[in-house]
């Protein structure tokens, strides 16, 4: 493909996910490719710069995971009387701000 290759609306129902996403990739390239005032440097650039934003992203959310999973296996391996404690105390409530 080099350039959009949707007729109408209802050819991109008929797509299926993965055709859909080529053909949203497709659009963005031949949009910057089309356009007589953006060069190709940046386009390469603007690649560049999305993938780092969605790795920035997604580590922190792996962060978080970590922290809620290392909080979990803290709780996984707690004893009978600790489960007791847990469910018996009124003392300290953990809250999502924990995690």
């Amino acid at each position: 493909m080099c350039y959009p290759t949707i007729q109408s609306p209802m050819d991109y129902n008929q797509m299926s996910y993965s055709d859909q996403r080529r053909e949203r990739l497709n659009v963005a390239i031949f949009d910057y490719i089309s356009d007589e005032e953006t060069g190709m440097e940046e386009l390469f650039d603007d690649i560049i710069a999305e993938v780092r934003d969605s790795h920035e992203y997604f580590a922190r959310y792996e962060k978080k995971c970590a922290n809620l999973l290392d909080k979990l296996n803290a709780v996984r391996d707690a004893s009978a009387d600790d489960w007791e404690d847990f469910w018996n105390s009124t003392e300290e409530e953990i809250s999502s701000d924990d995690c």
